[in-house]
C-alpha cells in the first residue's frame, strides 16, 4: 500500500495541477472503490481467522495474491525483471511492508475489534512522516509534531476508558502499533530507493516475497485440512482479502496515482480507517460510540497534516 518510487510514480501528475472538470468524476469512483476495497478488508479479515489460523491466511493472501497480481500484470504485457542490484532493497521492504505489517495486523485481529485495528493501523504516515525527520534530518515541522499529537490523542480517546487491564487491549494495541510503526519504516526505505521498475510491479514482487517465510511457518504451525472445514463466510472472506482487498486494491491504488496528483491518492487513505469502522459496525456489530468517533476525526485530521504538506520540490 505504499507509494514508492518508479516509472508509474514518474509518470503521476505534479500534485499542483488541477483536476480537469472532466476527470473529477473519475477521481471520485476510483477513491471510493479503494477506500471500499482497503476499508472493508479489516473486517473480512476478521471473519477469515474464524475459519483460519493468521499463518495459514498469511501464507494464502501473500503467496495467491503476489501470483495473482504477477500474473495480471504480465497479462497487461508489463515485463516482471527485476534488476539484479534491486532484489535485496526489495527483499527488505516486502520484510517491513508485506510481512511484519500484515502479520502484525492479523494477529491484532485476535485481540481488537476490526474497526480500532484499522485506526491504529492507518497511523503509518504520522510515524513515516516522523523517521523520515529523524533519519533524512527533514524539519520538524509544526504540521509533523501537530498530527503526532493529534494521533496519539485519538488513540488516548479510544482505548483510556477501556484499560481496565484486559489482556487483549494490552496484546493488541501494542502489536498493531509496533506493526504501523515498522510499516512506516518500509514505507520510508521504498520511497528513498530509486527502482528501474514500474511501482505495481515492485509492490506485486513484494507481496510475493512478503508471503514467502509464511511457506516454512504455516508448514511447521498450521492446520492444511482446515481449508476444507472453512465455514462459508470464511471462505467468502478469504477470497474477498485475496482478490479484493490485495490484488484489486493495490491495482486501484496505482491507477489513483498514476493518473492524478497525489494528494488524491492521500485522500483514500484518509478514508480508509473510517471506512473500516464503519464497516466494521455494519458487518460485524461492533459498537461506534464517542470514542470511536473522536478518535477517527482526531486521526484523519493528523493523517491529514502529514499527508498534505507543502514539501520543497
Amino acid at each position: 500500500m505504499s507509494k514508492g518510487g518508479g516509472t508509474d510514480a514518474a509518470a503521476a501528475e505534479p500534485a499542483s495541477q488541477a483536476l480537469q472538470p472532466r476527470r473529477v468524476l473519475l477521481a471520485v469512483v476510483l477513491v471510493l472503490a479503494l477506500a471500499l476495497a482497503w476499508g472493508c478488508n479489516w473486517p473480512s479479515m476478521k471473519v477469515v481467522l474464524t475459519g483460519l489460523d493468521p499463518w495459514l491466511f498469511r501464507l494464502i493472501t501473500g503467496i495467491g495474491g503476489g501470483v495473482i497480481f504477477l500474473t495480471a500484470l504480465r497479462v497487461r504485457g508489463v515485463s516482471l525483471t527485476v534488476p539484479r542490484r534491486e532484489w535485496g532493497a526489495l527483499a527488505l521492504v516486502a520484510g517491513f511492508n508485506m510481512t511484519i505489517f500484515p502479520t502484525a495486523s492479523i494477529l491484532a485481529l485476535i485481540y481488537l475489534p476490526a474497526g480500532w485495528t484499522a485506526l491504529i493501523g492507518y497511523t503509518m504516515p504520522i510515524w513515516a512522516a516522523l523517521i523520515s525527520s529523524a533519519v533524512f534530518r527533514e524539519p520538524v515541522t509544526v504540521r509533523r509534531v501537530g498530527a503526532l499529537v493529534l494521533g496519539l490523542v485519538g488513540l488516548v480517546v479510544l482505548l483510556l476508558p477501556r484499560l481496565d487491564g484486559s489482556a487483549n487491549i494490552t496484546t493488541g494495541v501494542p502489536i498493531m502499533l509496533t506493526g504501523a510503526v515498522l510499516w512506516a519504516v518500509g514505507v520510508v526505505a521504498q520511497k528513498q530507493f530509486r527502482w528501474s521498475r514500474p511501482v505495481a510491479v515492485v509492490t506485486a514482487w513484494q507481496i510475493l516475497l512478503g508471503g514467502l517465510p509464511f511457506i516454512i511457518v504455516a508448514g511447521l504451525l498450521s492446520d492444511f485440512s482446515a481449508l476444507t472445514r472453512m465455514p462459508v463466510p470464511a471462505a467468502l472472506a478469504l477470497a474477498y482479502s485475496v482478490l479484493i482487498g490485495l490484488v484489486a486494491g493495490s491495482y486501484l491504488f496505482y491507477r489513483v496515482v498514476h493518473l492524478f496528483p497525489v494528494s488524491v491518492a492521500g485522500i483514500a487513505s484518509l478514508a480508509v480507517p473510517v471506512v473500516g469502522v464503519l464497516s466494521s459496525a455494519v458487518l460485524l456489530g461492533e459498537s461506534i460510540g464517542f470514542g470511536e468517533v473522536a478518535a477517527m476525526a482526531l486521526v484523519v485530521g493528523a493523517i491529514a497534516l502529514v499527508l498534505f504538506e507543502r514539501r520543497p520540490a
